[in-house]
């Protein structure tokens, strides 16, 4: 039985691996490109800004993963 489980269980990784790593760099990059483009405005965002703007940015990007 542990080894049908094993089994099912690296085939859904291989299958989901893709969603996985697309998640995994949204969340590295999100930060970086909010912080990238309040750099680049003439009046920066303040740190609640920040988090206002990735959570917006998590629910538009992660949720159809």
């Amino acid at each position: 039985m542990p080894g049908m489980i094993r089994a099912l269980l690296w085939k859904e990784w291989r299958e989901q691996r893709g969603v996985v790593a697309a998640g995994l760099i949204l969340v590295v990059l999100a930060p970086l490109g909010t912080f990238a483009w309040s750099a680049s405005r003439s009046n920066p965002l303040s740190g609640d800004d920040h988090n206002q703007l990735l959570g917006l940015f998590f629910v538009l990007f992660l949720w159809p993963l």
